[in-house]
């Protein structure tokens, strides 16, 4: 085989990754949108028996959800429903009376980014699911600060009044 030239040929182990950078470069549209919606201002708005209502925000419209469940498991999930927004409401309904779950919210945009909220936790009530388990919840989130509130004014009026050398009222 003197005086004869083979052309060099690659095998087709060495070609697959260069085909492969080669279309995942073709295939990257410039200005892509992959970011995810960033989720912000989770809170629950109001608890009831067995339902809660969770409200957040994002700075893109998305559709998003709320995936719950019991011990950190997000076995469950409660989607949104209507057109992306940037404000965003979901009911979970159908939960156990006086159980606690933990839940984190999710939004995708158009594009199939994720982003999703902090792992959280609340308890369902055991009141009346007629409308008042929620009432009776949030005037307690309510009525419990403004009571420590008003005894910690009462101690340092206490406190003031003793060091000043006055008489303390009867108990």
């Amino acid at each position: 085989m003197t005086g004869v030239h083979m052309a060099y040929r690659p095998s087709f182990r060495v070609l697959l990754p260069v085909i492969l950078l080669l279309a995942s470069a073709c295939l990257t549209v410039e200005g892509a949108d992959t970011v995810p919606p960033n989720v912000t201002g989770v809170r629950v708005l109001v608890i009831g028996e067995t339902w809660f209502t969770v409200e957040w925000t994002t700075d893109e419209p998305s559709l998003g959800g709320v995936q719950y469940g019991r011990d950190l498991v997000y076995d469950r999930w409660a989607n949104e429903t209507g057109a992306p927004s940037t404000q965003h409401f979901v009911n979970v309904t159908g939960l156990s009376r006086d159980t606690i779950y933990d839940f984190r919210v999710f939004s995708k945009d158009d594009s199939n980014n994720t982003g999703y909220g902090p792992a959280m936790s609340v308890g369902t009530t055991g009141g009346d699911d007629a409308g008042q388990g929620g009432k009776v919840a949030t005037a307690l989130f309510i009525a419990i600060p403004l009571a420590l509130a008003s005894a910690l004014v009462y101690y340092h009026h206490l406190r003031r009044m003793r060091r000043r050398g006055r008489e303390l009222p009867p108990e």
